[in-house]
Formats: structure tokens, sequence, C-alpha cells
């Protein structure tokens, strides 16, 4: 009965998880940065590391089928550079971001 209850729980308590982003952590080598304006521009990165987020894992095939993009500020300083951060996939945008 105990597991019974036990079971319960964690199925409940798993919908708490539901993501409205996903992340995954990274280091790697910038590439390309490509349109390049005042509101940002989109990279292309090789990954040295590559970690996805437990409950809510940003799978790398979806960023190697997307573009990433980066604020104004963070493109001016990209460019055949190594950079880490926080990939995140907004599922109401469609957007992959760089947050450090």
């Amino acid at each position: 009965m105990k597991l019974a209850i036990t079971l319960a729980i964690l199925l409940l308590s798993m919908s708490a998880f539901s993501c409205e982003k996903f992340e995954a952590q990274f280091v790697g080598f910038v590439t390309i940065v490509d349109g390049v304006d005042e509101t940002g521009c989109k990279l292309s990165i090789e990954f040295d590391l590559y970690n996805e987020h437990f409950f809510c894992p940003l799978l790398k095939e979806d960023v190697l089928q997307k573009n990433i993009t980066a604020d104004a500020s963070t493109c001016k300083l990209l460019g055949n550079t190594h950079m880490g951060g926080i990939l995140s996939w907004d599922i109401e945008t469609d957007l992959i971001t760089i947050e450090q």
C-alpha cells in the first residue's frame, strides 16, 4: 500500500515539471556569426561540452536544426571565440537563446 501511494505521488509530481523552456549547458567555439544588427545575431557553435537539463532537456539535435540567437551586446564579443553558457529554447517563440 505504501508503494502504491508513493508511486501515485511521484506520477502526480511529474506534471509539476511541465516545461515552458528547454535548456542545456554548453561550452563551445563560435564558428559563424550571421545577421548582425541592432537587435542581435544568429550563431553556429561547435560544442566541446553539452549537458542537457535533467527535467527539461534541450536536445543537441534540436539545437543543430535551429538558429541560436544572441542579443546585440553579445554579438559584438563573438566570432571565432570560445564561450559557455545556457542555451534556452522557448516553446512559444520557438527561439533558442544564450543566457550567460
